[in-house]
């Protein structure tokens, strides 16, 4: 029988592991037939040790490409359902144009049944939440298109149904005693499971409240104010907020408001809508001018309307503790700590910046006036709502 050579090829034995020399170096009488399987088995186990290898960055190959494909799999899905749910959140709004370089800050504005709203409110969600909020018979509502006077029907509210209890540097701020229905703090949930007697605040016009408000025997107490002094009033207020941080003229801010590009517009479809409900035996309309005029008179008769008994020197007191001076050096209802909060400039004067009736005069030019009298004519013809422009002499 032919055999074959019994060297080993000096490649093969360098591909063998190191315990096949070893082999050799122990059994040298590992000639003859035995020899040319040594090679064989140098090389399967090199062979066995190769697949093995194989196999392993195979399969840490696989692990890799599976968990880069799975995360961007699940980045995309992420992905999806936040578009999905921002356009489940954005189906009924319609995102409005602005003049970016009159605002210092990122704002967005949204048409909603036909009411403007800032993008915040928009995006927190509130808009979904708002039908399902149950009100209460025992809860009392203050609703207002903004800068009309809520803060201070609040206020009056407040003493009334707490004793007439006058409050201060130590009681609670006045948006955590009578919170903000809309707002996203503390939320309308926080609102939902707060126990007793609430005290909400609203600038939502009637048609936009929750359905539970026409069979829930709530009451409703609804400040319009003239629109030129709301006007002046809301250019100031936009500046003050750091949100908005409006910084375009007044003049601009003019030809906002009466075009009806401000939030919480428009202004007559919001209060005409109120105005137009003043017969409910469950809300009572009243107007910042008659509670300048007459304080008590108007005190009184939100008494009245609450079912608060209160007597003569009750309403006197509330009366007084009401008033703009005293509010104003009032820090539960100031605002003043808005500033500290970063909510509000520092250098923009103060959220209760005045507090009178006519103001309007010293800032509308003679164009500015006709403007407004001009789309005052229009928006009043045949509803019965008139506005006090002025402070009366009587």
């Amino acid at each position: 029988m032919w055999v074959p050579s019994l060297q080993v090829h000096r490649s093969c034995q360098s591909w063998c592991h190191p315990w096949m020399r070893r082999i050799q170096q122990v059994s040298p009488s590992a000639t003859g037939m035995q020899q040319p399987f040594l090679p064989a088995l140098r090389c399967y186990t090199q062979s066995t040790e190769d697949e093995g290898l194989k196999k392993l960055r195979r399969y840490k190959r696989m692990f890799a490409i599976s968990l880069f494909s799975g995360t961007l799999v699940f980045a995309w899905f992420l992905k999806r359902q936040k578009g999905l749910r921002l356009k489940a959140l954005l189906e009924d709004f319609t995102r409005l144009p602005i003049d970016e370089s009159l605002f210092g800050a990122d704002v967005s504005v949204y048409k909603y049944k036909g009411y403007i709203f800032p993008g915040q409110l928009v995006m927190s969600g509130v808009f979904e939440e708002l039908p399902h909020f149950q009100f209460r018979e025992e809860d009392v509502v203050v609703a207002s298109y903004p800068k009309a006077g809520t803060t201070w029907i609040q206020e009056i509210v407040y003493m009334l149904t707490h004793s007439f209890k006058r409050t201060d540097a130590s009681s609670e701020v006045l948006e955590t005693r009578f919170p903000y229905l809309e707002y996203p703090y503390p939320g309308i949930k926080s609102l939902a499971a707060k126990q007793g007697p609430r005290y909400i605040k609203t600038h939502l016009p009637l048609s936009l409240l929750p359905p539970s408000f026409t069979s829930s025997n709530a009451k409703l107490i609804y400040i319009c104010r003239n629109p030129r002094d709301v006007a002046v009033s809301y250019y100031y207020f936009m500046r003050l907020l750091t949100q908005c941080s409006y910084q375009g003229s007044f003049s601009s801010f003019i030809n906002m408001f009466l075009a009806d590009m401000v939030m919480y517009s428009p202004f007559f479809e919001h209060v005409l809508g109120y105005w137009r409900a003043r017969h409910n035996p469950n809300i009572l309309f009243l107007s910042y001018e008659q509670l300048h005029q007459d304080p008590v008179k108007v005190v009184k008769e939100i008494a009245e309307f609450l079912n608060v008994d209160a007597n003569s020197d009750e309403v006197n007191y509330v009366t007084a503790c009401t008033s703009f001076g005293s509010m104003s050096a009032n820090p539960s209802v100031n605002y003043e700590h808005w500033k500290d909060l970063g909510f509000a400039h520092k250098d923009q004067g103060k959220f209760l910046r005045k507090g009178e009736v006519g103001n309007w005069k010293h800032h509308l030019s003679d164009d500015e006036v006709v403007a407004f009298e001009k789309w005052e004519r229009k928006n009043l013809l045949n509803t019965g709502l008139d506005f006090m422009y002025e402070k009366s002499s009587v």
